[in-house]
């Protein structure tokens, strides 16, 4: 960090940054501010003089730092009633406004625009050289310096350029491939057929068949839009680009390796604001919709309700970003197009909910070519029996909706892979009986708490991988038994209702069910389980060959009559828990068992109030965090600890270090 960075957080009181756009939209923009302020607050019901009412209040007296990114909106009296709240903040307060429209350079600057120059030759250099050989010259690979200073060279000073070209070669020394690159007739497109950087046509074109279709159908995101790797893979698999031969890998792990790939070659990035998300440079999505053609279009967000945009008899897939109320005529002309797979509704992030007219529903139904349909985020609170007239459906989005039941309909879409139920807090229920989903591989019905049971049938979706929260029957529903045959779970699974199950399956328990069986399983807490007295074979799942293959974290506590821990069983050389980081022990008054032998991955480990607990920490290689507390007989032998920065150690009574 250089002085004038650190003079310059020091010198603000409040800094934002905030992504405008193509929609500068007045109310998103200021809830987008005050909650990057005030994260605590709640701001979603407040209307614009309400939110300027507390922008204001946030702001006064203050210094701030307030960064608005890629501005395209001309309008003069949109930034009027935008910047009425920033008034109240203190002296010396400043707004950097980034526009690559001179225009909006004019109407909201008070100082002359700054124009960002291109990199000098060497910069663009180091760039191009730091993402195709992990280092910032050429001095380990001479042989490629020739050809590559003339690949930069085509890159004209652009950044994004230099970086998408090194990502294609990255790790690829063979010269061959590098002369390929720089020859390649892509570099010559009249600009007429390539509006784009020749330089990201090269990269696109170099792509395997199979990544350039995933890519391609990246051109429905928005410019700016945040997208999470999830959300992307499961369009894919829905549309049928990452469909697995017998015997292969499942196809999103397959997914998870394009997406992978995407990354490592500049087409995606992470997002400044949030870890979790990826965006695409506004150059990347052009060169997306260059490459997807006139099958894929991406309706413009307009403020005219009668503004039409013209569809190609020959479109598969659309995107739009939701309007406050989309009308019948933003459809209009859509509904002739019989062979639509795709309708993906998008919202931005702090956008508000959006309302679809009622006649529009039974329209698209009738758009049977359907694979992907999303309503997600309108303000609707049931879907017509026609529903399940889309017999090739796959990916089904009703993600914040108000729909109270799911349509028996929805039982006859045979194909669907993905349902998706997150945030539909009015949902009481689904279908009576969902069995026939049998190609069903994710249920994500996080956050309805209003959900009363698991539909009769659960148990008969065996390819389920996500299901979010198993709502235990009561009588007509499923009960607890049914998730035995789900042994393709992963993520996080809640269990709710129990107070419904008949015979109560965890106070009477003697042992531990085979979760070691798990093989996706990485967090387990055992707690309370108050009649078990021993973990033997049957934990770890018998003759199970690596148990706990992927297990990061283990927890026990309050195991009161919990005396002996027995180690797995197996043949020697066997890794037990091979990527178990950390592992806590609490409150096992009696436990005084073998500790397990061979833990190669544990950073930590943390024993609480154990007190006739006696082990020896031994051949932990990456042991760095030890804590021991409020154990009155504990020896532990520090051996072969290398990694071991951390100890903690709080005795009541007696206690034993030995150092080998």
């Amino acid at each position: 960090m250089t002085l004038k960075t650190c003079k310059a957080k020091n010198h603000f009181d409040l800094k934002t940054w905030t992504c405008v756009s193509d929609d500068f939209d007045v109310i998103r923009l200021t809830k987008t501010i005050l909650t990057s302020i005030v994260t605590h607050q709640n701001v979603d019901n407040l209307n614009l003089n309400k939110l300027q009412e507390e922008l204001n209040k946030q702001l006064s007296g203050k210094k701030f730092l307030l960064v608005l990114d890629d501005v395209w909106n001309r309008n003069y009296d949109d930034w009027v009633d935008f910047s009425r709240p920033l008034g109240a903040s203190a002296r010396g307060s400043k707004i950097i406004v980034s526009t690559r429209n001179h225009e909006v350079a004019k109407i909201m600057g008070t100082l002359p625009a700054y124009q960002l120059k291109k990199l000098s030759y060497n910069d663009c250099l180091a760039i191009f050289a730091q993402h195709s050989l992990g280092t910032r010259d050429f001095s380990s690979h001479m042989s490629l310096e020739e050809i590559g200073r003339k690949i930069v060279t085509k890159c004209d000073g652009l950044p994004l350029a230099a970086q998408t070209l090194g990502g294609l070669l990255r790790g690829e020394h063979d010269r061959r491939e590098w002369e390929r690159v720089l020859i390649s007739k892509i570099w010559e497109l009249p600009e007429e057929r390539c509006r784009i950087i020749p330089a990201l046509a090269v990269s696109y074109y170099y792509l395997p068949p199979t990544l350039k279709q995933c890519f391609a159908y990246c051109s429905l995101l928005p410019k700016d839009y945040e997208f999470e790797e999830e959300e992307i893979i499961l369009l894919w698999c829905a549309s049928g680009f990452l469909d697995h031969k017998e015997g292969q890998n499942p196809s999103e792990d397959l997914g998870r390796d394009f997406f992978k790939e995407l990354c490592s070659r500049s087409f995606f990035q992470q997002s400044a604001t949030d870890a979790s998300r990826f965006v695409m440079h506004d150059l990347i999505n052009d060169l997306a919709r260059w490459a997807a053609g006139e099958t894929y279009f991406t309706l413009e967000y307009t403020s005219e309700v009668n503004k039409q945009q013209r569809f190609s008899r020959n479109l598969r897939h659309l995107s739009y970003i939701c309007g406050e109320y989309d009308g019948v005529e933003r459809f209009e002309k859509l509904y002739d197009i019989q062979h639509l797979r795709t309708f993906l509704p998008l919202m931005l992030l702090n956008s508000r909910h959006g309302y679809l007219a009622h006649s529009i529903l039974p329209k698209l139904f009738k758009l049977q070519s359907l694979r992907v349909f999303s309503l997600r985020g309108y303000c609707i609170s049931e879907l017509p029996d026609s529903v399940g007239d889309l017999r090739y459906l796959r990916h089904l989005n009703l993600s914040g909706t108000e729909i109270r039941t799911l349509p028996e309909s929805v039982n006859k879409l045979y194909n669907l892979h993905t349902l998706l139920l997150v945030g539909c807090r009015r949902l009481k229920k689904l279908c009576a009986d969902m069995g026939n989903l049998i190609k069903l591989h994710h249920l994500n019905n996080s956050n309805t708490d209003l959900l009363k049971e698991m539909p009769v049938g659960i148990g008969k979706l065996t390819c389920l991988q996500t299901l979010c929260n198993f709502v235990v029957g009561k009588d007509s529903g499923s009960g607890l038994p049914e998730l035995k045959l789900l042994i393709h779970l992963r993520g996080t699974l809640k269990i709710s209702k129990l107070e419904n199950v008949k015979d109560v399956d965890c106070g009477m328990c003697t042992a531990l069910p085979s979760v070691g069986q798990l093989p996706s399983l990485k967090h387990l807490t055992v707690r309370g389980m108050s009649r078990v007295k021993r973990l033997g074979s049957e934990f770890y799942g018998n003759d199970s060959p690596i148990p706990f293959p992927c297990l990061e974290t283990l927890r026990f506590e309050d195991m009161q009559e919990w005396e002996d821990w027995i180690p797995h069983g197996s043949s020697q050389g066997v890794e037990r828990f091979p990527k178990l980081r950390e592992l806590h022990i609490l409150r096992c008054s009696k436990l005084r068992g073998t500790f397990p032998e061979c833990l190669p991955a544990l950073q930590m480990l943390v024993i609480y109030r154990c007190e006739e607990f006696s082990v020896s920490v031994t051949s932990l290689p990456a042991l760095c965090n030890l804590q021991i507390n409020g154990c009155e007989e504990l020896s532990v032998s520090l051996t072969s600890l290398p990694a071991l920065c951390n100890l903690q150690i709080a005795v009541e009574t007696s206690f034993m270090v030995t150092y080998i």
